[in-house]
Order: structure tokens, then sequence, then C-alpha cells
């Protein structure tokens, strides 16, 4: 997490220009639509969700920083102490910082889920994130606008595993929207 969040802030810090890009709730909605379809008990869950996303995206945002675009933790090459290295960069962009945040936050306890059953076993890990980046910057996260990110992270993830991967683990539904919500 503390090499994560080293490689995140040098990115962030880099002043690399990066192509702008426009709001992307438009994804947001064809998830919606999609896991309609596979969770249908969940649809005013699902609903709620995406009218927050479309309703907060567009406003308050914060100044805009070279990003991954899908920064978590697979992204992310470590030979030792050697070398950290970030990779799968085509969805570079300028974007806020928490963009990045929120995904990172996101994987990392979907990571812990997938292992142990429960957001929480990655817990320390992403504080120590929050914290090393949080130093390495100087710039306090805006937890209302990671969290903004990390609820589409959530729904994009879903939809990923529902819809595209057609797992049929549907029981991932309830803890996804819930951390979503």
């Amino acid at each position: 997490a503390t090499d994560c969040a080293r490689w995140l802030a040098a990115l962030h810090q880099s002043g690399v220009s990066a192509p702008s890009v426009s709001h992307e709730h438009e994804g947001v909605s064809q998830c919606v639509d999609d896991l309609r379809q596979f969770v249908p008990d969940h649809t005013e869950q699902l609903d709620a969700i995406a009218e927050r996303i479309h309703d907060t995206l567009g406003s308050d945002v914060n100044g805009f920083v070279p990003t991954h675009g899908d920064f978590h933790p697979m992204k992310v090459l470590i030979d030792g102490t050697q070398r950290v290295c970030g990779i799968d960069m085509d969805k570079f962009a300028a974007r806020e910082p928490e963009t990045d945040i929120g995904w990172f936050l996101m994987q990392s306890a979907g990571f812990g889920f997938f292992k142990s059953g429960t957001f929480n076993a990655t817990e320390i890990a992403r504080q120590t994130f929050i914290e090393t980046y949080q130093a390495e910057t100087g710039h306090t996260i805006r937890g209302d606008r990671a969290g903004l990110y990390m609820a589409m992270a959530f729904l994009k993830n879903l939809h990923f595993e529902l819809v595209l991967l057609k797992t049929g683990r549907i029981e991932y539904a309830k803890p996804w929207l819930a951390g979503a919500a």
C-alpha cells in the first residue's frame, strides 16, 4: 500500500500533460441498466446510487491532475526496493486526484472480500495508503469525492463480475451495493 501510494502521489504531482475527459457518468447509467436484469431485487438501490452519482459528479470538482484512470493494486509492479512501476495506462487522463484514490480503495476492499469474505480484511492497508498519499502530496483527500469514485467503482466492478464475466455470483450484489451506497 505504501509503494502504491507513493507511485500515485508521484504521478499526481508529475505535472505531465494529460488529455481531459468528460465526466464519466454515462457509464454508470449503462451499468445500472444492465445490472437491473441480473439483480432485479436491488433496482431501487441501484437507482438511488446512480442518482447520487449523477447529482454529485459534476459539482464541487477540485483541481485536475494526471491520473491513471483504473488504479488498483494489480496495476502496480513492485520489484523489491529497486523499482515501482504503474502499468496499463490506457485510461490516463486529467481528473481530480480522488478518482484514482477511490478506485484503489474500492478495488483493495474488493480483493480483501474475495479472499476473506469481508471488506475489513484490507482496512489497515487502505488506511496506510491514505496516510502515505497524504504525507507524500500534502493534499488532504476529500472523503466525499473519494467516496463518489468508490461508489462508481463498486458499480462497475459488480457489472464486470455479473454482466461481462457472467459468473452468476449474485451474492456479491448485496455487499457491493452496500459499499456503493
